[in-house]
Parts: C-alpha cells; sequence; structure tokens
C-alpha cells in the first residue's frame, strides 16, 4: 500500500515506486531469515546441551504423562518443533507452572513435535499440545503428531502428506466448550474439520465430556484425566 494516487504518475514513478516496495519486500525477507536461522541455532545449542527430561517434572506430574520426544534445562521443559526433514527448527519451553513459549524468531509454521515414528504406520494422528500428544500415545500406541497450537493443524497436516501421501490421520480436535457456549463456535473442532476438509485422508475425532465435565477441560488429556479411575 502506498498514499500515492497511481493514476497520476508517470509509468517512470509507478516503476520507481514498485522498485521500492520491492527493495523493503526482500530487506523484511531477508531479516525474518536471519530471525528464523538465530533461533534454529539457539534450539540446537539448548537441546544438544539438555538433558532427558526427568518424570517428575511438575508439568508432567500434573498432566499424568510420561516424557517423550522431549528434554529438559534447569526447571524448562524443551519440546522440540521438527520439519518433515527431520530437522531441529524451533522449541517451545515449558516451566513447572505451565507456562509455554517459542524461542524469538524461530519457525513455527508446518513444523511439529512427533511422538513415535510414522515409519510403517498403519495411521498417525494429529493434534494441539505436547500433553494432548502423549495421552494420545499412551492410550493409543500409535505415531502422534503435535503442532502446538490450531493454527498450526492445517500446515503440519499439509506438510506430513506431502512426505506421507497414503497414510491416513486422525486428528483429535480440542473441544472447547467453553467458548462454544460464549460465541457459538467450538474454535478447536472448527479448526480440526477444516484440516479435513482440506487434506486428503483426514477424519476428526472429538474429546466426549459428559454434563457434570467442568467447562475449563477441553482436549483429549483433560479428558483422559477426567475419566481415569481414581487409585485403590
Amino acid at each position: 500500500w502506498n498514499s500515492y494516487d497511481q493514476s497520476k504518475l508517470s509509468k517512470a514513478e509507478r516503476d520507481a515506486i514498485k522498485a521500492a516496495q520491492l527493495k523493503q519486500a526482500a530487506i523484511l525477507k531477508a531479516e525474518t531469515e536471519r530471525n528464523h536461522e538465530a533461533a534454529r541455532l539457539k534450539a540446537v545449542d539448548m537441546w544438544t546441551q539438555a538433558k532427558p527430561a526427568n518424570a517428575a517434572h511438575p508439568y508432567l506430574i500434573r498432566k499424568q504423562v510420561g516424557a517423550y520426544t522431549i528434554r529438559q534445562s534447569g526447571d524448562l521443559l524443551l519440546v522440540p518443533l521438527m520439519d518433515v526433514a527431520g530437522y531441529l527448527r524451533n522449541l517451545q519451553t515449558i516451566s513447572p507452572d505451565g507456562t509455554k513459549r517459542f524461542l524469538q524468531g524461530g519457525i513455527k509454521r508446518g513444523t511439529f513435535t512427533p511422538i513415535g515414528t510414522l515409519r510403517g504406520a498403519s495411521h498417525a494422528y494429529l493434534c494441539e499440545g505436547y500433553a494432548t500428544g502423549a495421552s494420545i500415545f499412551e492410550a493409543y500406541q500409535a505415531p502422534v503428531i503435535c503442532a502446538l497450537d490450531a493454527g498450526n493443524l492445517l500446515p503440519v497436516a499439509q506438510a506430513i502428506r506431502t512426505k506421507c501421501p497414503t497414510l491416513p490421520i486422525i486428528v483429535v480436535a480440542d473441544n472447547d466448550r467453553a467458548t462454544a457456549l460464549k460465541t457459538g463456535v467450538n474454535v478447536g473442532v472448527v479448526k480440526a474439520q477444516a484440516v479435513a476438509a482440506a487434506v486428503p485422508l483426514v477424519t476428526v475425532q472429538v474429546p466426549y465430556f459428559d454434563d457434570n465435565a467442568p467447562l475449563n477441560l477441553s482436549d483429549f488429556n483433560d479428558a483422559v484425566n477426567y475419566y481415569r479411575a481414581p487409585a485403590a
């Protein structure tokens, strides 16, 4: 966009504006790529220096899941974001209180956290967060792909489809009942359905909650822990 009325400009002036716009776009692209590379190098450095995640980490204990794929640096869990070629591109950190952050400037779109292996799999599950993915893996003993947020489900599904053209994928949606009650739109389910509509061989599974379940419960991990039999 620019403030000039291009209909009143000469061809040379229009060409100059276009050239300036292209130059600015190139500068922005180069800066973004530098930020991506700096975050990637930081992710690799943090990952190589980290230790296997402690299963007694407060977040894992609270979510009642094991430590799969992830590592730990101090009191931070490190959740790797990989591309389809298997390269580490970014990290999500999870603090003991559950605060989640990505590395600043790092690429996220189309990257994911794998649990299990797709090699030889008859199907795979796709979900949002790590704890959700860990619960799915423990329940079904099948590979899980964690996109880490709803907006990344479609790019990840598309990336996986290019690598595994015939692999059936089951998107385990977040059942955002509280949002649906307020707005009439269940965002997690809508996002999952959009993936199924856009990518071949994709179906949707929605966690069930009975009428007594608190509205803040939404994902598969919440459902597993809600229905988990109390210890004897």
